[in-house]
């Protein structure tokens, strides 16, 4: 992805296009009539080109979020016997409390 057009982008949206643009350029990424050209309401066509935005504009964070995933799916293994041994003692503490 590091040959994509640098992010954040932005929605520009006039009377007859709907543009996806750096923010800070005029120069769009995507330009064309294909929001515009099908029976689709503008608003959802406006819609979608936002929702496309929204999308590129949050990758690099989605990116960071699976990648915590991974190191955290990664020392779970090392983590679960001492999160049982807590569970257990949770366990026999409320049978304690119950018995007395």
């Amino acid at each position: 992805m590091s040959n994509a057009t640098p992010r954040p982008w932005r929605h520009i949206s006039n009377k007859t296009l709907n543009e996806i643009a750096p923010s800070g350029s005029g120069v769009p990424v995507v330009a064309w009539p294909g929001f515009d050209d099908s029976f689709r309401p503008r608003s959802q066509h406006n819609a979608n080109a936002a929702f496309i935005v929204e999308a590129v504009n949050a990758h690099d964070r989605l990116a960071r979020m699976a990648d915590a995933g991974a190191e955290l799916l990664a020392v779970l293994p090392q983590m679960l016997p001492w999160t049982l041994d807590v569970a257990d003692a949770v366990h026999n503490y409320e049978e304690a409390s119950r018995a007395q």
